[in-house]
């Protein structure tokens, strides 16, 4: 395909390609006679004025090697651009995460400091008490006490009636 390329070029055949050679055949190589001047500039490493077959196959040969960058560089923006999204749904996923634990924790906070709080104010034994006891210890005691089988330490509650009017 380059020989072709070349041979097409070298409109007079001497196997060196001139500056006018390069740029008539701009349309071949699907560049403008601007672009195919600067080309050949570029291209004349050794500043004869002329392309030897050498010359034009490296330039050739780093051309393929741009486009195969150019096309993994494209391959890599495509990929980085899925991982980017990936990581922006999983960012949003922990943070939706982290929000809900957030609020079932300030939920289970609260409905815990609101049963304690209820218990302390209903307990005929104070706010004390409850943090004294387990509650395993705690529903023992207060389903006795319901029962009538227990009375308050201090006197006072003798039966489950007494107690239930003292907490309602």
């Amino acid at each position: 395909m380059l020989n072709q390329v070349f041979n097409t070029l070298d409109a007079n055949g001497d196997g060196e390609l001139t500056k006018d050679e390069v740029v008539a055949g701009a349309g071949q190589l699907k560049i403008t006679a601007e672009e195919a001047a600067k080309l050949f500039d570029d291209l004349d490493e050794d500043k004869s004025g002329t392309l030897t077959r050498n010359e034009f196959d490296a330039a050739a040969s780093m051309l393929e090697e741009y486009e195969k960058m150019m096309a993994e560089t494209a391959e890599l923006e495509a990929e980085a651009a899925i991982a980017e999204k990936e990581v922006a749904a999983a960012e949003e996923a922990a943070s939706d995460f982290i929000e809900k634990a957030k609020a079932e924790a300030a939920a289970k906070a609260t409905a815990e400091v609101s049963a304690r709080h209820l218990f302390a104010r209903r307990s005929p034994f104070g706010a004390g008490y409850m943090r004294e006891q387990t509650e395993d210890e705690l529903f023992f005691k207060v389903t006795r006490m319901f029962l009538g089988a227990v009375t308050h330490p201090h006197g006072g509650f003798t039966n489950a009636k007494q107690i239930m009017m003292h907490c309602s």
